[in-house]
């Protein structure tokens, strides 16, 4: 909306905010009061009317009266049905959803509202999707109602209110799914991150953390880091890659810790905003899912056969790249065979060989990353 003040430009502003950290709403709520010159303001999500809140919100209020309402009269309240059943956005004066007569006789308008300085409240339905989600906002005095000028204010304010509760609710919902998840993966020994696309982490599990405290990660200037250059260059390519090519949305490398030198299997998958038309807020660009590669792979006779296979290596190689790979000594394989110790040795440095190999612990670290390749 265009031809908005400072004052408004700052609510809206503080609304978003309160979206994505919850404990801020009570400090945005007092700001829209304060900006339309009113007094309490309730803020509520409901399963459905007739039901007590999923979620509520209550400043510069009589909080004793409102811990009543909330607790004995908000089922029985007349007002909720019918500001559900009203257009959104809407803005509902007092005459529009009580009669004289109700304002007489109803029990929650004469008990609550009245001795609670909650009389001549602005109501507004801002439901979106299957939750009721209602506003309301009482003037400063009670007793004497809104000006046409503050209706106003607080009707240019509904849009984005509502706007940022949906974000809000999004928000919340996603970081219980976070959560399970998180812990789900952290059962099955995956360390799991979510990054924004700037590389921040939004979301780290317990297993992420270990691997962030024991030094295979770090976050310096906000953005994740791989401590070893090697693999941090690996991470930076495979997200540079994600983010240029739209129909591209796996990746994969390893990743080695800088002091143990063990290895671990990283997968990243592209992760879509959580609601694309929301103008702020962290969206999720990419999930970053890490293993121990000792943990993550079972290197059996069938991966080494496929492994020796690609590599021209021979059966017999291949019983001696199997020894290796199962911490076997060779002069067990020989004695097994009936063969020299010693032609066991060739027969293991001419499969070094065709891998391109002069270790056992680079031939090793080859089959890995192999399995690894194969496996993602």
């Amino acid at each position: 909306m265009t031809g908005r003040t400072s004052s408004e430009r700052a609510v809206v502003d503080g609304l978003f905010e309160a979206a994505l950290a919850p404990e801020l709403w009570t400090e945005s709520l007092i700001a829209l009061s304060d900006h339309v010159g009113g007094s309490s303001v309730n803020l509520i999500v409901l399963d459905r009317p007739g039901t007590r809140p999923v979620i509520e919100h209550f400043v510069r209020g009589n909080d004793d009266a409102y811990a009543s309402y909330i607790g004995e009269y908000i089922t029985v309240d007349r007002r909720v049905p019918r500001v559900a059943e009203a257009p959104v956005n809407k803005v509902l004066l007092e005459q529009h959803v009580l009669s004289d007569e109700e304002k007489r006789t109803d029990v929650v308008y004469n008990e609550v509202l009245a001795t609670g300085g909650m009389r001549n409240m602005v109501l507004t339905n801002l439901t979106a999707g299957p939750l009721y989600m209602g506003l309301g906002v009482a003037p400063r005095d009670d007793a004497v109602p809104f000006e046409p000028d503050q209706l106003e204010r607080i009707s240019r304010i509904l849009p984005d209110l509502r706007h940022a509760l949906r974000f809000s609710l999004a928000n919340r919902e996603l970081q219980v799914q976070r959560g399970a998840l998180g812990d789900l993966w952290a059962h099955a020994g995956k360390a799991v991150l979510i990054l924004n696309s700037d590389r921040g982490v939004i979301f780290a599990n317990g297993r992420a953390e270990d691997c962030l405290r024991t030094g295979l990660m770090r976050v310096r200037n906000g953005r994740l880091r791989f401590a070893d250059r090697a693999s941090d260059a690996l991470l930076q390519h495979w997200l540079g890659r994600l983010a240029a090519c739209p129909g591209e949305n796996f990746g994969e490398f390893l990743a080695d810790h800088p002091a143990s030198r063990a290895q671990f299997s990283v997968r990243l998958i592209a992760a879509d905003p959580i609601v694309a038309s929301l103008p702020v807020g962290q969206a999720a660009a990419v999930i970053v899912m890490l293993e121990p590669l000792s943990e993550a792979l079972v290197i059996g006779p069938r991966e080494i056969e496929r492994f020796c296979r690609l590599f021209g290596v021979t059966a017999a190689e291949g019983r001696a790249v199997a020894a290796v790979v199962a911490g076997r000594p060779l002069e067990e394989l020989a004695a097994e065979n009936q063969i020299a110790k010693d032609t066991v040795r060739k027969q293991l440095k001419a499969a070094m060989m065709k891998c391109g190999v002069s270790s056992q612990k680079a031939l090793i670290s080859r089959l890995e990353r192999f399995c690894f390749v194969s496996l993602a």
